[in-house]
Protein backbone atom coordinates (compact mmCIF):
# COMPACT_ATOMS: atom_id res chain seq x y z
CA UNK A 1 0.00 0.00 0.00
CA UNK A 2 1.50 3.47 -1.47
CA UNK A 3 1.96 6.37 1.61
CA UNK A 4 -0.31 9.44 0.94
CA UNK A 5 2.37 11.05 0.78
CA UNK A 6 3.59 9.20 -2.26
CA UNK A 7 0.17 9.97 -4.42
CA UNK A 8 1.19 14.15 -2.93
CA UNK A 9 4.66 13.81 -5.68
CA UNK A 10 2.44 14.64 -8.53
CA UNK A 11 2.60 18.39 -7.25
CA UNK A 12 6.13 18.15 -8.48
CA UNK A 13 4.89 17.55 -12.28
CA UNK A 14 5.72 20.22 -15.19
CA UNK A 15 2.82 22.64 -15.26
CA UNK A 16 -0.32 21.83 -17.11
CA UNK A 17 -0.21 17.90 -16.06
CA UNK A 18 -1.47 17.65 -12.84
CA UNK A 19 -4.83 16.00 -12.68
CA UNK A 20 -7.64 17.58 -10.75
CA UNK A 21 -5.44 20.93 -11.86
CA UNK A 22 -6.36 21.58 -15.13
CA UNK A 23 -4.13 24.28 -17.19
CA UNK A 24 -1.78 26.55 -15.46
CA UNK A 25 0.05 29.36 -16.47
CA UNK A 26 3.68 30.35 -15.52
CA UNK A 27 7.49 29.41 -16.72
CA UNK A 28 9.37 26.58 -14.92
CA UNK A 29 12.53 28.18 -13.80
CA UNK A 30 15.93 26.52 -13.86
CA UNK A 31 16.46 27.68 -9.99
CA UNK A 32 14.08 29.35 -7.62
CA UNK A 33 10.19 28.86 -7.20
CA UNK A 34 7.74 28.40 -9.62
CA UNK A 35 4.48 30.42 -10.19
CA UNK A 36 1.30 28.00 -11.83
CA UNK A 37 -1.80 29.37 -12.16
CA UNK A 38 -4.99 28.08 -12.90
CA UNK A 39 -8.17 29.57 -14.53
CA UNK A 40 -10.09 27.68 -11.31
CA UNK A 41 -8.98 29.41 -8.25
CA UNK A 42 -5.24 27.67 -7.26
CA UNK A 43 -1.69 28.50 -7.61
CA UNK A 44 0.88 25.76 -7.36
CA UNK A 45 4.52 26.83 -5.98
CA UNK A 46 7.46 24.39 -7.13
CA UNK A 47 10.66 25.36 -5.97
CA UNK A 48 13.49 24.15 -8.35
CA UNK A 49 17.45 23.46 -7.87
CA UNK A 50 19.31 23.15 -11.33
CA UNK A 51 15.93 22.17 -13.32
CA UNK A 52 14.89 19.33 -10.49
CA UNK A 53 11.93 19.90 -8.78
CA UNK A 54 11.71 19.36 -4.91
CA UNK A 55 8.86 21.00 -3.26
CA UNK A 56 5.43 22.29 -3.66
CA UNK A 57 2.22 23.31 -2.68
CA UNK A 58 -0.98 24.30 -3.63
CA UNK A 59 -2.91 27.35 -2.69
CA UNK A 60 -6.84 27.34 -3.50
CA UNK A 61 -9.38 30.17 -3.15
CA UNK A 62 -12.75 30.93 -3.89
CA UNK A 63 -12.77 34.54 -3.69
CA UNK A 64 -9.42 35.92 -4.37
CA UNK A 65 -8.97 37.72 -0.54
CA UNK A 66 -8.51 34.45 1.42
CA UNK A 67 -6.55 31.28 0.53
CA UNK A 68 -6.33 27.34 1.93
CA UNK A 69 -2.85 25.35 1.79
CA UNK A 70 -4.88 22.42 -0.17
CA UNK A 71 -1.44 20.06 -0.66
CA UNK A 72 1.92 20.31 0.02
CA UNK A 73 4.75 17.81 -0.84
CA UNK A 74 8.66 17.56 -0.63
CA UNK A 75 10.92 14.80 -1.90
CA UNK A 76 11.65 12.40 0.73
CA UNK A 77 15.75 13.68 0.14
CA UNK A 78 15.02 17.34 0.98
CA UNK A 79 12.36 17.14 3.97
CA UNK A 80 12.92 18.40 7.28
CA UNK A 81 14.61 21.88 5.49
CA UNK A 82 12.05 23.94 5.50
CA UNK A 83 11.57 24.50 2.10
CA UNK A 84 7.64 24.54 1.61
CA UNK A 85 7.79 27.14 4.91
CA UNK A 86 9.99 29.16 2.52
CA UNK A 87 8.07 29.39 -0.10
CA UNK A 88 5.63 30.90 1.57
CA UNK A 89 7.22 34.01 2.82
CA UNK A 90 8.86 34.70 -0.98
Amino acid sequence: MRAVSEYLAIYLDDPGTVPGIGPESGKKPMSGIGRYKSPHGSVRYVWYEHGKPLAALQVVTRDGKGATIANVYTAPSRRREGLPSAQLVR
